[in-house]
Protein backbone atom coordinates (compact mmCIF):
# COMPACT_ATOMS: atom_id res chain seq x y z
CA UNK A 1 0.00 0.00 0.00
CA UNK A 2 1.21 3.64 -0.57
CA UNK A 3 0.20 5.07 2.11
CA UNK A 4 2.19 2.81 4.35
CA UNK A 5 5.10 3.10 2.16
CA UNK A 6 5.16 7.01 2.90
CA UNK A 7 4.67 6.29 6.58
CA UNK A 8 8.02 4.66 6.40
CA UNK A 9 10.06 7.81 4.24
CA UNK A 10 8.33 10.38 7.14
CA UNK A 11 11.10 11.59 9.31
CA UNK A 12 11.35 13.43 12.81
CA UNK A 13 10.24 13.26 16.44
CA UNK A 14 7.25 10.76 16.97
CA UNK A 15 4.73 13.65 17.63
CA UNK A 16 5.53 14.71 14.73
CA UNK A 17 5.31 11.65 12.09
CA UNK A 18 2.02 10.93 14.26
CA UNK A 19 0.89 14.62 13.55
CA UNK A 20 1.56 14.14 9.85
CA UNK A 21 -0.41 10.80 9.71
CA UNK A 22 -3.36 12.37 11.33
CA UNK A 23 -3.33 15.49 9.49
CA UNK A 24 -3.72 12.82 6.15
CA UNK A 25 -5.72 10.97 8.14
CA UNK A 26 -8.20 14.32 8.71
CA UNK A 27 -7.96 14.92 5.10
CA UNK A 28 -9.10 11.01 3.73
CA UNK A 29 -12.12 11.47 6.37
CA UNK A 30 -13.28 14.50 4.89
CA UNK A 31 -12.80 13.15 1.52
CA UNK A 32 -14.96 10.09 2.85
CA UNK A 33 -17.89 12.04 3.95
CA UNK A 34 -17.81 14.23 0.62
CA UNK A 35 -17.89 10.56 -1.17
CA UNK A 36 -15.24 11.37 -3.70
CA UNK A 37 -13.08 8.14 -2.05
CA UNK A 38 -14.46 4.49 -0.74
CA UNK A 39 -12.38 4.52 2.48
CA UNK A 40 -9.90 6.09 4.62
CA UNK A 41 -6.65 4.14 3.78
CA UNK A 42 -4.95 5.60 6.97
CA UNK A 43 -6.89 3.99 9.00
CA UNK A 44 -4.85 0.47 8.82
CA UNK A 45 -1.79 2.57 9.45
CA UNK A 46 0.10 2.06 12.64
CA UNK A 47 1.16 5.22 13.93
CA UNK A 48 3.60 6.26 16.72
CA UNK A 49 3.01 6.59 20.10
CA UNK A 50 3.17 9.76 21.61
CA UNK A 51 2.67 10.55 25.75
CA UNK A 52 -0.30 13.14 25.63
CA UNK A 53 0.53 13.91 28.74
CA UNK A 54 4.41 15.05 28.59
CA UNK A 55 5.78 17.37 25.79
CA UNK A 56 9.32 17.98 25.04
CA UNK A 57 8.41 21.73 23.77
CA UNK A 58 8.82 24.07 26.45
CA UNK A 59 6.74 27.23 26.82
CA UNK A 60 7.95 30.84 26.35
CA UNK A 61 8.70 33.17 29.39
CA UNK A 62 6.57 36.07 29.96
CA UNK A 63 9.88 37.88 28.66
CA UNK A 64 9.82 36.15 25.59
CA UNK A 65 6.69 36.02 24.76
Amino acid sequence: MQIDGYRHTLAGARATVARQLAALSSFYRYALAEELVQRNPVETISRPKVNADRSATQELTKEQA
